[in-house]
């Protein structure tokens, strides 16, 4: 009787052992995915940081809405690198973050919504010579419903490195 009592407990912690050692992987991997998604969601050059608003108000102009966002998807390197030096040249702005010089490069676009009223994207695009509208930058989003005579403003900014 006594060696079974024994047994029993040598085979309770060795499923102590084993639901242990799970958890450890449980809780490594939980603590692990979060930095694999943040080194896995950066799609840009490192030297351009983006920062997105979506305001979205009433036809009074009373404030419905407001996302910011950090991370957007280029979809053409060059078309959007172009972009950023057309804009950048009337009047190139020089900012300093953390003692590093970046150029600014800020707009502000409006959005409308689908024909079921929401919106969950916003793009940047470009007309081509042909008149095709060429898109070069998107943003998905959380989803926004909107009314028809609601306004959503979009604005743009982006930092290039000096």
């Amino acid at each position: 009787m006594k060696l079974k009592f024994g047994l029993s407990n040598f085979n309770y912690c060795i499923g102590m052992f084993c639901c242990m050692k799970l958890l450890f992987v449980m809780l490594f991997s939980l603590i692990l995915i979060p930095f694999v998604s943040i080194a896995t969601a950066q799609n840009i050059d490192s030297d351009i940081i983006t920062f997105v608003q979506i305001i979205q108000r009433d036809n009074a102009g009373n404030l419905i809405g407001y996302l910011e966002y950090d991370s957007v998807t280029i979809l053409n390197d060059s078309n959007f690198q172009g972009m950023l030096n057309y804009l950048l040249k009337d009047k190139p702005r020089i900012v300093e973050v953390n003692g590093i010089d970046y150029e600014l490069i800020q707009f502000v676009g409006t959005a409308s919504t689908d024909s079921s009223g929401l919106l969950s994207t916003s793009n940047v695009e470009v007309e081509k010579p042909d008149g095709t509208m060429n898109r070069i930058v998107t943003l998905a989003h959380d989803g926004i419903r909107s009314a028809s005579d609601e306004k959503i403003t979009v604005i743009w900014n982006f930092l290039r490195l000096v």
